[in-house]
């Protein structure tokens, strides 16, 4: 009986296989194994529930109200950020300041108010949160969205 021999077609055609079929297992995930991943990994976005502004002569001021979310952990030392940009888009400036309680719990709203001075040239901005150097996620509530 003849030994088998594999020719170097096979081989590359074998090792496309396994990268295919590996790939298919990363990227594609049941929804119910999404949801366990996203469970098990990070915590509920903060939800943005109000936010305002107010021009003043010599800056302007961002206030607003954040809710973590029942499911949400708490959250320590939270801050508000605030980044302003020109009508062409270009930065302008920023603020940050630290929202009213010093723990947000699952379930509970707190307020914050930011104030950005000499500034005059701002068209629009974006609120973020963070705590320590970490970014903390949330989503836009302000308009009945569930």
């Amino acid at each position: 009986m003849k030994g088998f021999e594999v020719g170097p077609g096979t081989l590359v055609a074998g090792a496309v296989g396994v990268v295919v079929l590996v790939s298919s297992l990363v990227v594609f995930r049941s929804p119910a194994e999404s949801s366990l991943a996203n469970a098990q990994g990070a915590a509920a976005p903060l939800e943005l529930i109000r936010l305002e502004h107010e021009v003043k002569a010599d800056g302007l001021v961002v206030r607003g109200i954040v809710r973590n979310p029942g499911s949400g952990a708490e959250v320590d030392r939270l801050v508000a950020v605030v980044l302003l940009f020109s009508d062409q888009g270009g930065f302008v400036a920023s603020g940050r300041a630290p929202v009213d309680q010093d723990a947000l719990g699952p379930g509970e709203t707190t307020t914050f108010t930011i104030s950005v001075q000499g500034v005059t040239d701002v068209a629009r901005y974006r609120v973020s949160f963070r705590t320590g150097d970490r970014l903390v996620t949330h989503v836009d509530r302000r308009h009945g969205q569930t």
